[in-house]
């Protein structure tokens, strides 16, 4: 699972965070092959993943460094359809969230 979060939600300024799952009463890891991984989206390093999170803040896709990336966003970005659709995706993952926080 990626979390790609606007803030770096752990204040360490590193430009991912690999998350583990444990057992909390024997300290040992838990291995059931799932890995979280929250990418800090504040982060403006040279490096891939500063360029990337360059390209996701950018309005138009024809500004954006990674083509490939581009041309799949350029629909949710540019055009009403699109946009209309992200915010559909962001109601139901903040309703999938308040389900959990209940």
């Amino acid at each position: 699972m990626i979390f790609n979060c606007e803030k770096d939600i752990f204040k360490i300024g590193q430009p991912i965070y690999h998350v583990e799952r444990m057992v909390k009463e024997t300290g040992k890891e838990f291995r059931d092959g799932a890995h979280i991984i929250y990418v800090n989206g504040e982060y403006k390093g040279k490096n891939v993943i500063g360029k990337r999170m360059k390209d996701f803040k950018t309005k138009k896709s024809k500004e954006m460094e990674y083509k490939e990336l581009a041309e799949g966003i350029k629909y949710y970005k540019e055009t009403e359809e699109g946009r209309e659709i992200k915010k559909l995706y962001f109601l139901l993952a903040f309703c999938i969230l308040q389900c959990y926080t209940v």
